[in-house]
């Protein structure tokens, strides 16, 4: 083999050397650019079902929440029906009180059957109790 044999060899070796580098790192490069999109792709994939599911969350939350409101009032509307209640048999006694104290018989109801009668009358939430 002579000199310009082995100089032609070589160069075609190592002009195929760099064609095979060169090719090994734009398919490298375009693969992790692939990769990295799939990626990108994968979390943002990710994150929208992450907010979607606290959307959904939250949205159960403010049902929840609305519901606790209402519950709330209505049971500050029955505690004002009780405090009504209250003061009803407290103003009663105080009138029995009286009406003893001045050695009178206290006006209806008479007794405590009656009074407690009177009561099972009221309703606090709307029923009889």
């Amino acid at each position: 083999m002579s000199l310009g044999e082995l100089g032609q060899l070589l160069g075609g070796g190592g002009f195929l050397g760099v064609i095979s580098l060169l090719t090994w790192y734009t398919t490298n490069r375009g693969t992790k650019k692939a990769n990295e999109t799939d990626n990108l792709k994968a979390a943002s994939d990710a994150w929208r079902e992450l907010g979607d599911d606290l959307r959904e969350e939250v949205s159960e939350l403010k049902d929840d929440v609305e519901a606790l409101r209402d519950d709330n009032q209505r049971l500050r509307d029955e505690n004002a029906r009780v405090r009504g209640v209250l003061a009803d048999m407290r103003r009663w006694l105080a009138e029995f009180a009286a009406w003893e104290a001045h050695g009178a018989k206290p006006p209806p109801p008479y007794t405590w059957q009656q009074l407690e009668a009177r009561l099972e009358t009221i309703t606090i939430t709307g029923e009889k109790q």
